[in-house]
Formats: C-alpha cells, sequence, structure tokens
C-alpha cells in the first residue's frame, strides 16, 4: 500500500468503495504527489479521479486512471497521442533521452529544433507520426479496425481472473495484481515470544 493510502487511512478510516467494489483512488489535490498532507488528499471514485485529470489536460494520469476503467480502445489511442505530444512538445519524452537531449533542445542544437531541420518540418507541417496528423489517424483507425492494435492486445491475469491489456498487465497485474499484494499483506509473521 502506499505511504499516502495508509496516511489517508490513519486519518480517515478504510478507503471507501464503489458499487463494482473497487477501492477509491486517493487524488492529490495540489498535483503534487510528494505532498502527502492530509489536507490535500482526497477519496474519489475512479471515474472521478479520471474525469478531474481528463478535465486538467493531464492526459498520462487520465490515460492511467482510465485504464483501470476499461475505457475504449479509441479513447486509449487518443489518450496515448496527447501524452506524446505534449512530452515531446515539454521536452520530456523518454526518446529525447537524459540531460544531454535536454540541453541540446534549450540551445536550439538538438535535431528536433532548427529551421532545416526535416524532423522539425515534419513536426511544423503536422506530419510527423507522434503529433495529430491525419495519416497517424488513419494508421490508428486501421489497426483499430483489424483488431491489431496494441491497446487490442488482451490478458486475463491469473490471480484476479480480470482481462486487461498487454500495456497494464505489467504494471498492474501478474506478480503486481491486488489479489497477490493483499494475500501477502494478510500473512501476519508469527511474534516471537519475549523473554
Amino acid at each position: 500500500m502506499s505511504i499516502y493510502r495508509k496516511i489517508y487511512e490513519q486519518h480517515y478510516g478504510p478507503i471507501p468503495k464503489d458499487a463494482n467494489g473497487r477501492s477509491y483512488d486517493i487524488h492529490h489535490i495540489n498535483g503534487n504527489h510528494s505532498d502527502n498532507r492530509i489536507e490535500n488528499l482526497k477519496a474519489v471514485s475512479i471515474e472521478e479521479h479520471y474525469q478531474i485529470h481528463y478535465d486538467q489536460g493531464d492526459w498520462h494520469a487520465a490515460l492511467l486512471i482510465g485504464n483501470k476503467m476499461n475505457i475504449s480502445p479509441e479513447t486509449i489511442s487518443e489518450l496515448s497521442k496527447r501524452t506524446n505530444a505534449k512530452r515531446v512538445k515539454d521536452g520530456t519524452h523518454n526518446f529525447l533521452g537524459p540531460e544531454n537531449n535536454l540541453r541540446n533542445i534549450k540551445n536550439g542544437v538538438h535535431a528536433f529544433v532548427g529551421d532545416k531541420n526535416p524532423v522539425h518540418e515534419k513536426i511544423e507541417n503536422g506530419t510527423h507520426p507522434f503529433l495529430f496528423s491525419e495519416h497517424q489517424k488513419e494508421v490508428n483507425r486501421k489497426s483499430l479496425a483489424n483488431g491489431n492494435h496494441t491497446s487490442q492486445n488482451k490478458k486475463n491475469c491469473e490471480h484476479c481472473g480480470k482481462l486487461v491489456d498487454i500495456s497494464n498487465y505489467g504494471r498492474w497485474h501478474g506478480n503486481k495484481c491486488k489479489a497477490v499484494v493483499s494475500k501477502q499483506q494478510s500473512v501476519v509473521p508469527k511474534q516471537q515470544v519475549g523473554r
């Protein structure tokens, strides 16, 4: 269990569950996940949490939360595109690399920066595949129609039985499944008898 969930429970008691038996999420009101003061923590349903982040334009958080809700592949695809486009624009996308790439972007010498760079031109005219180009939308539509879009690859979790997309299996299921974690937490080690 995460620290902020423990803090919430210590102050308010057990975290509520929704009609489907899913535990509420704990939302950091000011957006700072390091700020675990009780006045910054709020229990919200998964749907409410998704809507909060979606309304704020926090596409990555909305995508992660939405995956727990089994949102449509089209919505997953759209949120993924928005997440990646924002991260490219902010210079935080993982393919940009560590400090070296960020420094080069700020200094105007990175491949994505400059007037005559072909990659920069693709970004400017909207044809780069990481942006909202019609070409990329068409590729995603075809993948979805053919049933081979990455969001359509599903796997059953052997612990909880849920059918989830492959990209979230390793993050939320398998050995990290809540069913496994709760079993491990319920095993209380024997206490040693005092002398």
